[in-house]
């Protein structure tokens, strides 16, 4: 409808496979060159995965495309059959008659006649598994011991390659899976297009269709597409095609950002790696520019902090003022005695001498001249119960 408008044969984001169309990124080629290796060692299994849009299916064919020696290929993508059914599907995919209700061992038998009969032909036979990420383990297991179909001491005669997105890896790596996982002679993850790639990729499909790529794709609309596909192909195509059209209905012949934007809206597109965890950066890809995070995001919510402490103030202790201790005088021991706290004065004495309370001893800290009268004291005191007691008035 508005490939005229633009100038164009053709449009140049057509879904529909066309080989005119195919652009080698060098994740392709990369892939073309592991594929190659598999078919020429006749390696019995090749894994090929990415992510949805990145072009596997289109990689392996054109691998086939330019091989010299001739192949049958058998393309398979119902994964909700059952084993007989698998057998079935398979032969029938390589043009051989099967009758209803054949046996799981005469469909074998059939298939492995078949297949001796490519190998004396000179000629490859290969089983491509689509989406094989949706297969049950059970008819993968299936798939497997068709790799035993084999002349005594040579290769496989069946060369099969699962294609899948990522969650096919994770299958494999299950403990039931791993006979299968150990046969796999080649593995190659196509990666998405990077940022230089995705501009060679639209002018080439632009330029195939016979418009100007630099003209209707300006640098700063393929930036913004690339920005919202991740370099995924397929929705390079979606998104681009359905942006021609927004730029034809406004007689624009440039597709700019806003018609970008549009799609996107119109389509309700959101890219199969949008908000995908841990996605890796595209090679090639330009380092993204240290963008601010949302004020939300950037700061923490205010916390209510206490009100600030005062810290007194360090007053310094006052220092001891020396005091002069006069020299000591003598005075009534009735004024310079203490008595001692809490301590009982002892009862006037009843009867005996035994009945006298205890003698405390001397202070030690006591002034010399006032340790010298209380002793006199107490010699006095002694004496007098002395001569108490020899009168006979205390016994």
């Amino acid at each position: 409808m508005f490939e005229q408008f633009f100038g164009l044969s053709e449009n140049p984001f057509s879904l529909t496979p066309d080989p005119r169309f195919i652009f080698a990124s060098r994740s392709h080629d990369e892939a073309l060159a592991h594929l190659k290796y598999w078919l020429e060692h006749k390696e019995g299994f090749a894994l090929v995965t990415g992510e949805v849009g990145t072009g596997k299916t289109t990689a392996l064919f054109r691998l086939i495309d330019g091989l010299e020696r001739r192949y049958e290929i058998a393309f398979l993508t119902n994964s909700t059959l059952s084993p007989v059914d698998l057998l079935e599907e398979i032969c029938r995919k390589f043009g051989l008659d099967v009758e209803p209700g054949t046996s799981k061992p005469a469909l074998l038998q059939k298939l492995e006649t078949y297949l001796q009969r490519q190998v004396d032909r000179g000629n490859g036979s290969l089983l491509i598994i689509d989406e094989a990420q949706n297969f049950e383990q059970p008819l993968l297991e299936e798939v497997r011991l068709l790799s035993n179909i084999a002349r005594p001491g040579g290769p496989p005669m069946l060369q099969i390659a699962l294609i899948g997105q990522p969650e096919l890896e994770r299958k494999l790596g299950l403990p039931e899976l791993r006979q299968l996982k150990q046969r796999i002679g080649v593995h190659y993850r196509i990666e998405p297009l990077s940022a230089d790639e995705t501009i060679k990729y639209i002018h080439h499909r632009v330029g195939v269709a016979g418009g100007y790529p630099r003209v209707l794709f300006p640098p700063e609309t393929v930036s913004l597409l690339f920005q919202k596909t991740f370099g995924l192909p397929r929705e390079i195509n979606q998104v681009g095609s359905q942006a021609l059209l927004g730029a034809y209905v406004e007689d624009s012949t440039t597709v700019r950002p806003e018609h970008i934007h549009g799609a996107i809206k119109e389509m309700n597109f959101t890219s199969v790696l949008e908000g995908v965890g841990a996605v890796s950066a595209p090679r090639g890809a330009p380092i993204p520019a240290i963008v601010s995070e949302p004020a939300s995001r950037a700061v923490p919510e205010p916390i209510t902090r206490p009100a600030p402490v005062t810290e007194p103030r360090l007053v310094p202790e006052p220092r001891p003022v020396p005091v002069v201790v006069p020299p000591p005088t003598i005075v009534p021991v009735a004024t310079a005695r203490r008595a001692p706290a809490a301590v009982p004065r002892p009862a006037a004495p009843t009867s005996g001498f035994n009945s006298l309370p205890p003698l405390s001893a001397p202070r030690v800290d006591t002034p010399p001249n006032e340790g010298r009268a209380r002793l006199a004291r107490i010699g006095l005191y002694v004496g007098a119960i002395a001569i108490l007691a020899t009168a006979g008035y205390l016994f």
